[in-house]
C-alpha cells in the first residue's frame, strides 16, 4: 500500500492515520462513545457528541484500511 500513501501526509509530517488515532483517543477520553446515563438536558449537544465520535470512528477505519495499518479501536 505504498502507492499514493504520500497523499495521506500533512505538512507537519504526521499522517492522517496518526491524526485520526489521536482524535479517536480524545473522543474516548471525553466519553463520547458512551450512551448518557440519564436523560440529556441538551439534545443538540448529545447529537453533536455522537456525530463527532462516529465521524472520528469512520475516518479511523478509512485511513487504517487505506494505509494497511491497525484500527484505533476494535468493534
Amino acid at each position: 500500500m505504498q502507492v499514493g500513501s504520500n497523499l495521506w501526509l500533512t505538512n507537519t509530517g504526521c499522517s492522517v492515520w496518526e491524526i485520526c488515532q489521536i482524535c479517536l483517543r480524545i473522543c474516548i477520553e471525553l466519553g463520547l462513545h458512551q450512551h448518557p446515563r440519564k436523560l440529556p438536558e441538551n439534545l443538540l449537544a448529545e447529537q453533536m457528541n455522537r456525530r463527532v465520535f462516529w465521524e472520528c470512528y469512520m475516518l479511523d477505519r478509512i485511513s487504517s484500511i487505506t494505509l494497511g495499518r491497525p484500527f484505533g479501536i476494535e468493534e
